[in-house]
């Protein structure tokens, strides 16, 4: 009796080592592949009919500023698509002076310049001012870079002055003078 009792977990043992076993073989990964699918037959390109445009009827005037007042010519609603996609492009007319230069566009008067000039040094001198004014050891990391920056937007307005761009310096000044407001505590 004592055989028999010994024996039970043992087999007990293997035959859960045996089932392991068999169920391990169907755990695995199987790789399952898809039908190959063939490629789409694609259809032939239908064929181009490009016919050129017929000549009016009557022709217009002949010469240069001919058909000016005439209005653009709109393609028949009922003509094909491939006519009106062939007709040529009107022909651009060329300008009067190909090597003149356009004018150079003025935001102000040329005799204001002067005046403008001046309210932006006063601007700057007035930002200049107020940032002479800050402790620049007593502000914090986030101040600092504020003041740089108002101090590099006074230098780039000084730059823009003297090059004549009197819209960029002005807008740069502006900037520099509510930073350093800011900055000062004026604001």
């Amino acid at each position: 009796m004592t055989t028999s009792g010994r024996g039970r977990p043992i087999r007990a043992a293997l035959a859960l080592a045996a089932l392991a076993l068999a169920l391990g073989g169907c755990a695995r990964l199987h790789a399952r592949t898809e039908p190959a699918i063939p490629p789409l037959a694609l259809p032939p390109a239908p064929p181009h009919d490009v016919t050129p445009a017929p000549l009016p009827s009557s022709p217009g005037p002949v010469g240069p500023g001919a058909g000016a007042s005439e209005p653009a010519k709109k393609p028949v609603p009922d003509e094909p698509v491939e006519r009106r996609r062939t007709r040529p492009a009107p022909a651009a007319e060329p300008p009067a002076h190909p090597a003149a230069q356009p004018p150079m566009l003025q935001t102000a008067p040329a005799a204001s310049m002067p005046q403008a000039a001046q309210r932006i040094r006063e601007t700057l001198a007035k930002a200049g001012s107020d940032l002479g004014q800050v402790d620049y050891q007593s502000l914090s990391t986030d101040a600092k870079a504020q003041y740089d920056t108002a101090r590099r937007f006074i230098r780039q307005a000084e730059e823009a002055l003297s090059a004549g761009n009197y819209v960029f310096a002005r807008s740069l000044a502006d900037k520099a003078a509510v930073l350093a407001a800011l900055l000062h505590g004026g604001l």
